[in-house]
């Protein structure tokens, strides 16, 4: 008799971390699940409002928040739109329609694959300080992701 099924559905918010942080044009940016007050800036979070799996493959809709203040001659919002901006050029190579083929993403020593990436909507400004000295920008995206069982 067997106990468990012997995978596990990836895990598509750490797949996709990690494939952030992996872009030399976005090194040094933290990318976590949460935003302290008082984190550095720029800062990327992402959060997944809903997901489904069925221990092989994982669709989620995945909302990525790019946080930039004013600087270098350039509004908050402005830095913080163009952030998330690169942010999701950085995801769009994972669509097998935009990339040509398939990228895996290695998360803990297994090779996760997207087999869609859609843009559902954004980026799009969400207020969050009321003097504007820190923006955000909101894209939410639909992965479903795959590993390969073996």
């Amino acid at each position: 008799m067997v106990d468990l099924h012997p995978y596990v559905a990836p895990d598509g918010l750490e797949a996709l971390r990690v494939w952030i942080t992996g872009s030399a044009s976005l090194t040094g940016i933290p990318v976590r699940a949460n935003r302290r007050p008082g984190d550095t800036l720029p800062y990327i979070m992402l959060t997944r409002p809903s997901t489904v799996s069925d221990l092989l493959t994982e669709t989620g809709v995945y909302r990525v928040h790019a946080f930039h203040e004013e600087g270098s001659g350039q509004s908050a919002m402005k830095r913080s739109y163009d952030l998330a901006t690169l942010v999701n050029r950085r995801i769009a190579v994972l669509n097998p329609r935009y990339g040509g083929g398939q990228v895996p993403v290695t998360v803990n020593g297994v090779d996760l694959y997207a087999d869609s990436v859609d843009f559902n909507e954004g980026p799009t400004r969400e207020k969050y300080t009321e003097d504007g000295s820190i923006e955000q920008y909101i894209t939410d995206i639909t992965i479903a992701w795959r590993l390969l069982a073996a």
